[in-house]
């Protein structure tokens, strides 16, 4: 996810964030698409991953200028607020959600560490360069993490220790008692 996010546009038109919504509707499409016929461990875990990338809001971008070798361009940036945003954060929640038994604690964990930091961009913590999500998209996703806070709440005793560990992290952000 994070490299096809580097390859669209971003301050380069007008229209840079129509082109970023529909690569996000594309890539949530596959992603639900793949659930759809996911069957093997190999595919659940491929849907785990996918899961993990549509969770990323805030990303950052270096580049080397073109004319001059020695100078590189930095900067972040943060999804915006739009039906898109909570489209591809309920298809990944949904994913880490439906995989969750079915993959390896390892697995599981950087599912719980994609989503605490989702977490963390809820309750208003900065990004790369102090990038911020907007109030809207901080309750999109607020809103897109409750699911899996009711299934870690509903399961948190079925986990082996570090997950639990994990899991309650994430309900620290999600709560606001950090």
């Amino acid at each position: 996810m994070h490299s096809i996010y580097e390859r669209v546009p971003v301050d380069a038109s007008a229209q840079d964030g129509l082109i970023l919504s529909v690569v996000q509707q594309a890539i949530a499409q596959a992603t639900r698409r793949h659930a759809r016929r996911a069957k093997t461990p190999g595919q659940r875990r491929a849907l785990a991953i996918a899961g993990q990338a549509l969770l990323t809001v805030i990303f950052e971008r270096t580049r080397q200028t073109v004319g001059n070798a020695r100078e590189f361009r930095m900067g972040a940036f943060a999804l915006p607020a739009s039906a898109d945003l909570e489209t591809v954060l309920d298809v990944g929640i949904g994913a880490l959600i439906s995989t969750f038994a079915e993959v390896d604690d390892k697995e599981s964990r950087r599912g719980l560490e994609r989503a605490t930091e989702l977490a963390r961009r809820v309750a208003g913590f900065s990004g790369p360069f102090g990038i911020q999500l907007t109030a809207k998209a901080r309750a999109i996703a607020h809103e897109a993490l409750e699911p899996l806070d009711a299934y870690l709440s509903n399961n948190l005793e079925t986990f082996c220790l570090p997950l639990q560990a994990e899991a309650l992290n994430l309900r620290a952000f999600e709560t606001g008692v950090v």
